[in-house]
């Protein structure tokens, strides 16, 4: 993700957050229009909905600017949660995919 954001043709800056409360998401990506993407990591093959307590809390604190919410993960199946929310396996990031 890091050496894609240096050759995107849109410029973007990468993030980390985590809140007060220990709330955290681990990728947090964002625009030049200030929209922003979060991307959660986890190493389960089975998403569940605590997976997105980060993102949910991010997303209630931006607003209009959180655009899309991601959580990669290591199941076989791309999951939609809701409105642009997906969970996606890691094997379609590394070309496996099939």
């Amino acid at each position: 993700m890091f050496k894609h954001a240096a050759w995107c043709r849109k410029s973007v800056r990468l993030y980390h957050f985590r809140s007060c409360g220990g709330q955290e998401v681990d990728i947090v990506v964002e625009d030049g229009q200030e929209q922003v993407v979060g991307i959660e990591v986890k190493l389960s093959a089975t998403p569940s909905a605590k997976d997105f307590a980060g993102l949910r809390m991010l997303k209630a604190h931006l607003k209009k600017k959180f655009v899309r919410w991601l959580l990669i993960y290591t199941g076989n199946d791309v999951v939609p949660f809701e409105k642009n929310l997906h969970a996606v396996p890691i094997q379609y990031f590394m070309g496996s995919h099939g």
